[in-house]
């Protein structure tokens, strides 16, 4: 394994070293009965990318020293983590080997003593797709394909109040098949 270039990180939250790092791939394919007792599958639904990360920080860093030095860095590293937890906000995971972004906390865990100079961090971390809408505006159109602005509307005709000319032949066929 080459020697890491840059510390890891989580929305800019640098780490001392990287204990264990784990990514998994997860989908699911559903089944669906048929009739002569066997399942049929016809697609897979990908899950999100998710990280397990065991992070170790310390007050005196020896591999990032120059960066990372200072008396409260643990306390003020679990704070920044927690903050980033409770806002929701998404952030951007930086490895040695690959920066994934738009990741989320989903599971933060950190020591309940009293971490004086190093701390074990366990986080869990999801990557979200995240998607825009795209906004379309439909004209009206009535059922002649022109636009106006009774598109839709319907309309009656009234019949006038003067009777219709006949002629004698369908008076004489309507007076007889009354």
């Amino acid at each position: 394994m080459s020697k890491a270039r840059i510390p890891a990180s989580l929305g800019g939250i640098e780490f001392d070293c990287t204990i264990s790092r784990e990514r998994s791939y997860e989908a699911d394919i559903p089944e669906y009965p048929v009739e002569d007792g066997y399942y049929v599958s016809d697609s897979i639904h990908k899950k999100p990318l998710t990280f397990e990360l065991v992070v170790f920080v310390t007050n005196m860093p020896v591999t990032w020293a120059k960066r990372h030095a200072g008396n409260n860095r643990v306390k003020n590293t679990i704070d920044s983590l927690v903050d980033l937890y409770l806002s929701g906000k998404l952030s951007t995971l930086v490895t040695p080997d690959k920066v994934y972004e738009n990741m989320g906390i989903t599971k933060l865990s950190v020591p309940e003593e009293d971490y004086v100079n190093a701390a074990e961090i366990t986080l869990s971390l999801k990557q979200v797709t995240v998607t825009s809408a795209d906004i379309i505006v439909v004209s009206s159109y009535n059922y002649s394909g022109s636009s106006s602005d009774g598109a839709g509307s319907s309309a009656t005709t009234e019949e006038s109040s003067t009777p219709k000319k006949k002629s004698i032949l369908s008076s004489l066929l309507g007076w007889l098949f009354k």
